[in-house]
This record gives C-alpha cells, structure tokens and sequence, in this order.
C-alpha cells in the first residue's frame, strides 16, 4: 500500500471505526499530510523500533553514526535537533561526530 492510500485508511478508520470527528484539528492535519503526501511515495514496513515511545526516543536524539554514514571523507554535515535545538557536527571520517 502507498503512503498516501495508507494515510486515506487511517483517516477514514479514526472516522468511521473510532467516532473521531472530520474537523478536529489533528484530523485537518492529517488531511493536510494526506494532500502533501507524493502520489507514489512509498515507505517499506521495516521498521527498527517495536513502539512508539522507542521510535519517538530515536527521532529526538538523531543516531550521529547513521546520519553520517552517507558522508565521504572530508565531507561534514551539520544536523540540528529540533526537540532541543542542539547541534551535531557530522564528519565523514569512519562515521566520527562531535556535539557542538
């Protein structure tokens, strides 16, 4: 399933299913996401994490290692965490880091 039709079912499920009312705000959002979503995108169903509180714990401290794993040596990134604001200097040297 696409990332837009799975988006649709999830709307139409917190609709019909759960009594979730169509004008709430976060189902505005949704709809929002929905529209912005690229008709074909599609996101495989790996996935790392076994909850969503594992998940949210990964997306607020972004793994250095991984992020820089795409940098070629002498290459560097920097990547702010939007949660707290701090930054991450990425270097492309054997997957090296430094917080800044």
């Amino acid at each position: 399933m696409k990332d837009r039709e799975f988006l649709i079912w999830l709307h139409t499920r917190l609709e019909r299913v759960y009594g979730d009312l169509p004008n709430m705000d976060y189902m505005c959002k949704l709809r929002a996401i929905i529209r912005s979503t690229p008709k074909d995108k599609y996101t495989p169903n790996v996935e790392r994490s076994t909850s969503l509180e594992e998940l949210e714990a990964e997306l607020k401290t972004p793994n250095p290692c991984t992020a820089a794993a795409h940098l070629k040596p002498g290459e560097y990134q920097c990547v702010t965490n939007p949660h707290d604001g701090t930054v991450t200097l990425l270097l492309g040297r054997e997957r090296c880091h430094a917080r800044i």
